[in-house]
C-alpha cells in the first residue's frame, strides 16, 4: 500500500487524476431537535435516502455491511482491492441553508441492523455480517449508535449493547442510551455514540442489545468508524476543513472487495428548524 508521504505525494496523486470531489446536498425532512444528534440516513437528496438492510426482528436480528455501493452513501468511487491503494479524506466542506447551525460529523456507516420489533423489551441477540467487520477488522475506534427510522420510536426506553472489545474480551456492556419518540435521531449515552467500558476503544463484534421497554418499535443499531467533524458557523456560507495542512489528519477509507466508505452525516443542531445541508468531500487515492 501506499502512503501520503509528504504534500508533494499529495499533488502529484491528484495532478494524476487520483482525487474525487462528491457533492452532497440533503434535506432535512422535519424540524430539527436542538441539541440533539441527527442522522442522516434517511434524509432526501444527493445521496438518495437510504435503507436499513439488515434483517431486524423481536429476539434476533442480523447486521449486513454497508459500503460505497449501499444505497444512501455518499458515493466515494473505490479502488480495486487488488491495486492496494486507499483512499484518504483531505478535505471537507459544508453550507447550511437556514439559520439552523451546529456540528457535521462524518462517519463511516460499516453495518446496520433492520428494525428492530421487541415490543415487551428484553434482550434481542445480533448475528455479525460474514463473521465481523468488512472495514476495520480490528474493531479499533468502531463506535455504534441507535438509529431512529423513518417511523418515530412508539415511546422512550433505555438500550445498552453487549459487545467485544478489540482485545477479544466478550462480555462488556455500553452505558444505556435513551430512545425517545423521535425520527431521524442519533441516540447513545456519550455523544451520538454509546459510551463503552471502562478504556475500551472499540467494538470488534456486537452479541446483542438489550431494551428496558416496548420502544424497541422502529430503531436499528448501527456501527460507523468516525472520521472528521466540522462546524455549521454561518448561514448560507461554505466552512471547509482541509485535513492536509490545516488539520493535519487524512483519515484512511478502508477498502474491502473492490468497495469502501459508505459515507454518511451526523448533525449537531443548535436550533429547532429544517435545514438542508449542502458541501463535497474530497479525497486522493494512494
Amino acid at each position: 500500500m501506499t502512503a501520503p508521504t509528504s504534500y508533494d505525494s499529495i499533488i502529484a496523486a491528484l495532478g494524476a487524476g487520483a482525487g474525487q470531489d462528491v457533492l452532497f446536498s440533503k434535506v432535512a425532512p422535519a424540524a430539527q431537535v436542538a441539541g440533539a444528534f441527527h442522522t442522516s440516513w434517511a434524509y432526501t437528496g444527493i445521496p438518495t435516502a437510504g435503507a436499513w438492510a439488515g434483517a431486524g426482528g423481536s429476539t434476533a436480528a442480523t447486521m449486513v455491511t454497508c459500503d460505497s455501493t449501499t444505497v444512501g452513501a455518499i458515493s466515494i468511487v473505490s479502488p480495486t482491492t487488488a491495486s492496494a491503494t486507499n483512499p484518504y479524506i483531505t478535505g471537507v466542506e459544508a453550507m447550511p441553508t437556514t439559520s439552523v447551525l451546529g456540528t457535521l460529523m462524518l462517519v463511516d456507516r460499516i453495518a446496520d441492523t433492520g428494525a428492530l420489533t421487541t415490543a415487551s423489551g428484553g434482550t434481542c441477540t445480533i448475528t455479525m455480517p460474514g463473521g465481523g467487520w468488512a472495514r476495520y477488522t480490528d474493531g479499533v475506534g468502531v463506535m455504534a449508535f441507535v438509529e431512529s427510522l423513518t417511523s418515530v420510536p412508539t415511546a422512550t426506553a433505555v438500550v445498552a449493547l453487549n459487545y467485544t472489545n478489540p482485545a477479544a474480551t466478550a462480555g462488556h456492556i455500553s452505558s444505556g442510551a435513551t430512545i425517545a419518540a423521535a425520527a431521524h435521531r442519533a441516540f447513545g449515552s456519550s455523544g451520538p455514540y454509546l459510551a463503552l467500558q471502562g478504556a475500551d476503544n472499540g467494538i470488534k463484534s456486537i452479541e446483542s442489545i438489550s431494551l428496558t421497554t416496548a420502544a424497541a418499535l422502529n430503531i436499528a443499531v448501527v456501527v460507523c468508524k468516525p472520521l472528521v467533524t466540522i462546524p455549521c458557523v454561518t448561514a448560507m456560507y461554505m466552512t471547509g476543513r482541509d485535513l492536509v495542512i490545516q488539520t493535519p489528519k487524512l483519515p484512511k477509507l478502508n477498502v474491502a472487495t473492490d468497495k469502501t466508505a459508505c459515507l454518511q452525516w451526523i448533525f449537531l443542531a443548535n436550533a429547532a428548524t429544517t435545514p438542508t445541508l449542502i458541501g463535497s468531500v474530497t479525497t486522493v487515492t494512494m
